[in-house]
């Protein structure tokens, strides 16, 4: 799973760099860190199912904006646990394209390992609990 996963990230930020088009969004980053949160603040003051619905979404994406705004290694842990290894390497390369230097490399392959682990762990233990919710109603 890791190699596909590498295979397809890969690819896109191939296909990314190619382009040299901004499709992700990495210049609108500064956007969201200066008003991320009073976006935030508006769902927070809609209607309860609207609150409901978006609470864990909206605390997510609080805690992965407070990384950003902190510094690259807390965006590089945010990033690598929140979305995957080209996402991540796009955004910490800042808008930059053209030659991948060691750091970027760096970046990437470390963001794969972390995110596929991270995954890896996650679903291991959600599948666990299934079962064991399964097993527990069964009996």
């Amino acid at each position: 799973m890791t190699m596909a996963s590498m295979v397809l990230c890969a690819g896109f930020l191939a296909v990314y760099e190619r382009m040299k088009i901004d499709w992700l969004g990495v210049n609108a980053l500064e956007v969201v860190k200066e008003h991320g949160q009073s976006w935030v603040r508006r769902l927070d003051a809609a209607n309860i199912l609207i609150r409901v619905f978006a609470w864990i979404p909206t605390r997510i994406f609080l805690v992965v904006l407070w990384a950003v705004k902190k510094n690259d290694l807390l965006a590089f842990l945010a990033f690598s646990l929140y979305e995957d290894a080209f996402k991540t390497t796009a955004f910490l390369r800042k808008g930059k394209f053209g030659r991948f230097g060691r750091k970027d490399v760096g970046i990437f392959f470390a963001s794969l390992v972390i995110s596929n682990l991270y995954w890896t762990v996650r679903w291991t233990v959600i599948i666990g609990i299934i079962k064991r919710i399964y097993h527990w109603v069964m009996t």
